[in-house]
């Protein structure tokens, strides 16, 4: 029997007086692969923010088990674009980095062990050739890789994507469909994942949730 890891129960926000939802409960186990779906402005994001603690609730629990500090197993992937544009060089490897700045502060020069924890997570999503390149110079398909690669360093339990594919191309969402799927089967990584590209996805997932008029229902 799978373990419960997250536990949602009669969830309620809003940014105003009016709720985006109200009372929503669902549960994901370790293993999971799941998807969640809604229109714009149904609260996805607002959702995830919540499971984050990047917001508070209204009412309702959110529950981990997972250890005495659940987040520190969590790793996040934002949209592209949202938290991922960097104007300033930095390298591949400073990206990922930034994800082990509990181990690293202090120091002014990265290890050779927190290389050696790079290189892994960047080889887990097929980017370890670009470790010395600018972020700045990668395409869409790569900057995401290599965003996944900076929550993997960290070596999460569960990752949560916040449509991971938004703004890159069709080819390189496959494939990123494709990497999170390995992901999720051969390294037991739990996953919650946005997107608007079901079609590409749903060979993968064992859960489906959707967000509409304030409610949430499973469809898988």
């Amino acid at each position: 029997m799978k373990k419960n890891i997250l536990k949602v129960e009669n969830l309620s926000f809003g940014y105003t007086k009016e709720n985006i939802f109200e009372n929503i409960s669902f549960e994901i186990d370790e293993g999971d692969f799941v998807c969640l779906i809604g229109s714009n402005g149904a609260g996805k994001s607002t959702l995830l923010k919540l499971i984050l603690n990047q917001l508070e609730k209204n009412s309702g629990n959110i529950k981990f088990n997972m250890g005495k500090n659940p987040y520190e197993e969590i790793g996040y992937v934002p949209q592209l674009g949202i938290g991922s544009s960097y104007n300033f060089p930095i390298t591949v490897q400073e990206m990922v980095s930034l994800s082990l700045n509990k181990e690293l502060r202090g120091f002014k020069r990265i290890k050779d062990s927190h290389i050696e924890k790079i290189s892994f997570a960047l080889m887990q999503v097929g980017m370890q050739e670009k470790i010395d390149c600018l972020y700045s110079e990668l395409s869409g398909g790569q900057r995401q890789r290599v965003l996944i690669a900076k929550s993997l360093v960290a070596t999460p339990k569960f990752l949560i994507l916040d449509e991971p594919t938004n703004g890159i191309d069709e080819e390189s969402r496959k494939s990123l469909f494709k990497l999170l799927s390995h992901l999720n089967k051969e390294h037991n990584i739990t996953i919650l994942m946005i997107t608007h590209e079901l079609s590409d996805v749903e060979e993968y997932i064992n859960k489906l949730y959707k967000l509409k008029d304030k409610k949430i229902e499973r469809f898988k």
